[in-house]
């Protein structure tokens, strides 16, 4: 799978596809075979969109680990949608798909929202929490589902519309305890509740914001990989601008895509928070501008 990451993007994407295509015909019990837990996993949670499979992918890349990307979508929707509903336990799922956790880095957004069992379940496994400004990070996601960030709130039609039903269960909230008035204070409440969680569990979490690793990505996986006790054996140079997820169109700054009532709607949620962890709120003036 290494000889992948060198290969022009257009051909690396198109055998990704076959491979997967492949994958998701092969009975469970055969992908399987072989297969071990492995109890040193490195686990990358947090928030959608906060740049876990660029920093995922990466961190493999740069000490030639194996990974497995996204657990949830690579999964049947049935037992997909019991185990986020908890109607099955975590442990069944492991054991179930047995193969996407013998890899030494595991990357799965919303595996932070099974923290208990997981550390439970892998005592000596390492944990990596992902957190971005709100702002973005809400925004980021909204325009990756080609969704708008000024509306009062989305129509039934648009939930529909979304693809994949972890999607949906996202946009809606209820499952996770984070359902609020409309869709944008919905999402602001959990970025809340995942960063509550996180606090929960931090002693025995990494934290890496998407920020710092923007401002010197090939630095930031050097730094990562140290505190991971893994040794960096190649030069992620070559990979750093490579599309690990499609990226959203949207407008450039907080105010026009949001519009200043949805904006101030996230600052009031997260505001303690966002102090907290060094997100400065928008100056007053902005906001009052951008309603002249």
């Amino acid at each position: 799978m290494e000889l992948l990451n060198i290969l022009p993007i257009p051909i690396r994407q198109k055998i990704c596809r076959i491979l997967n295509k492949i994958e998701s015909r092969t009975p469970v019990c055969i992908r399987n075979l072989g297969a071990k837990l492995n109890p040193d996993t490195i686990f990358i949670c947090g928030n959608y969109k906060t740049g876990s499979s660029a920093i995922a992918s990466l961190l493999a890349i740069a000490t030639r680990q194996n990974k497995t990307i996204d657990l949830f979508w690579r999964t049947p929707g049935t037992a997909k949608i019991k185990l986020l509903q908890k109607e099955l336990p975590l442990e069944w799922y492991i054991h179930r798909y047995r193969y996407l956790f013998a890899k030494k880095i595991v990357k799965e957004p919303d595996l932070i929202f099974y923290l208990d069992q997981l550390m439970a379940l892998f005592p000596q496994a390492q944990y990596v929490f992902l957190l971005r400004d709100p702002r973005d990070n809400i925004r980021s996601i909204l325009s990756f589902l080609k969704l708008p960030g000024n509306a009062n709130d989305l129509t039934k039609e648009q939930i529909q519309q979304t693809p994949g039903s972890i999607w949906k269960l996202a946009l809606d909230g209820s499952l996770f305890g984070t359902k609020g008035p409309n869709y944008i204070a919905t999402q602001a409440l959990r970025w809340n509740r995942i960063l509550d969680i996180y606090e929960q569990y931090k002693v025995r979490m990494f934290l890496l914001k998407y920020e710092t690793f923007l401002q010197d990505k090939v630095q930031t996986i050097h730094n990562l990989a140290a505190q991971l006790g893994l040794s960096v054996q190649r030069d992620i140079r070559p990979f750093l601008n490579r599309p690990y997820q499609p990226k959203g169109d949207y407008a450039p700054d907080w105010l026009a895509f949001y519009g200043p009532e949805n904006l101030a709607q996230i600052e009031q949620i997260c505001r303690e928070k966002m102090l907290q962890y060094g997100y400065p709120l928008t100056p007053p003036t902005l906001q009052k501008n951008a309603t002249i």
